[in-house]
């Protein structure tokens, strides 16, 4: 991405930017299949996986990985709109730390005395 955000590569940034959602998917996946038995392939998968990451014991995840997929994937790949270049650059870095927490995150533990 730094190359890209260098030479001014339009196309470049919105790779980098399809690359990043890819990997927050993927992380959220594995993470969802620990609070749920079966992910999706498609249709409702995203949905699924917010849901399994408001079951982990970092809920702050599910609002996370919903911004990253809409800022990553549906503004900046898709529709080209991926902000200045400071923008894409901290938007790919809460994609490296949601990486990161999301690696850690475990299923909730139930609260023994409900």
């Amino acid at each position: 991405m730094d190359v890209a955000i260098a030479r001014g590569d339009k196309l470049g940034k919105r790779q980098a930017a399809e690359k990043a959602h890819l990997a927050v998917v993927d992380s959220a996946t594995r993470t969802a299949r620990r609070v749920v038995k079966r992910v999706p392939k498609s249709g409702k998968r995203h949905g699924v996986i917010r849901k399994a990451l408001l079951g982990t014991n970092d809920p702050g995840l599910s609002p996370e990985y919903d911004g990253l997929v809409k800022s990553l994937h549906g503004e900046c790949f898709y529709d080209g709109e991926c902000g200045t270049d400071f923008t894409l650059s901290r938007t790919v870095e809460a994609a490296e730390s949601f990486l990161k927490r999301v690696a850690k995150a475990k299923p909730a533990t139930q609260d023994p005395a409900t």
